[in-house]
Formats: structure tokens, sequence, C-alpha cells
């Protein structure tokens, strides 16, 4: 097994670290969540650190386990740099995304990864298929799509329990 690339396990250690400050500290939690009435107040960097704090572990091992296994795939086909403004990117656009469709709504608040790990996901799907198809190898993703549906599944799962505006 080959170790992950060091910018996928530096995002997975921010991503737990943080997550787990948030845990123990309350204060810091609401401070750094996606939070309509905050980021009209003026707190734009809601928009960035919301997507480091999870509600739980099992909303955290599930990002993090979708990042450490697309990561390298994307990173591997495109490079370091333009990883990072994949997932930046999407992290960024998946939240202006939220912001529009729910910009009336001031007690709406949302945390996770999911957007970025969304873009990171599908962008490793995309560069699988492009090296396959180029390669002339007879494939399947089979595989991919079966994990793109348990992340879904799983995201819809939990829009049912108490933290409603999981991402």
């Amino acid at each position: 097994m080959n170790t992950p690339h060091f910018a996928t396990m530096l995002l997975i250690i921010a991503n737990v670290l943080i997550s787990i400050k948030g845990f123990n500290d309350f204060s810091f939690f609401e401070k750094y969540k996606f939070n309509i009435a905050g980021i009209r107040k003026g707190e734009q960097i809601r928009m960035f650190s919301s997507g480091f704090l999870h509600a739980d572990f099992s909303h955290l091992i599930f990002n993090m386990l979708t990042l450490y296994f697309f990561a390298d795939v994307v990173i591997y086909s495109i490079g370091f740099i333009k990883f990072l403004i994949i997932y930046l990117a999407s992290l960024i656009i998946g939240n202006l995304l939220s912001f529009y469709f729910h910009k009336n709504e001031y007690h709406y608040s949302a945390i996770g990864a999911s957007g970025a790990v969304m873009g990171v996901l599908y962008s490793s799907i995309l560069f699988i298929q492009i090296c396959l198809c180029i390669c002339f190898f007879p494939y399947s993703h089979s595989g991919l799509d079966l994990w793109n549906y348990v992340f879904v599944i799983f995201n819809l799962w939990n829009e049912k329990k108490s933290w409603k505006y999981w991402a």
C-alpha cells in the first residue's frame, strides 16, 4: 500500500484537530460554523472555517475516509497545487451556494467538509475515467459509484438527525 501524499494527510490532520477543538469548545464551534446571521454581520471566515468543523466523530470519519481514498488520485493526476485549488474552491463554492439558497434564513447553520470532499471525489472519478480511457483498459468504476451512493445516502440519512444542516 502506498503512503498517502502529504497534502492528503495535512488536510486530514487539520480537519481532525479543528473538529476535536470544536467538539470540546462550544464557543469555538459556534464562532466558526457556517451561519447566515454571522456571515451577514461580516464574519466571512465562517465560509472557510465551517469546512473543518464536524458534528461528531462519525461525520468526521466518513468525510476523512472519503478524502483519504480519493485525494491521491487527483493529486497524482494534476498535481498538489491544482488539487488544493479544487478542494478549497469546492469548499467555498459549496458554502456560497448554501448562502445563496438560505440568505434570508438567519438561523441556518451548517458544518462539514462534504462540499470540498465531493469536489475531490468527483474529480477523482473524472481523472480515473480519463486515465483508463486513454490507456485503453477495460474498466468499471462501479466501486466508485457505490461509494458515491453511500456518501449521498449517509448525508441524507443524517438530515433526519438533530443536526439538520449537516454538510
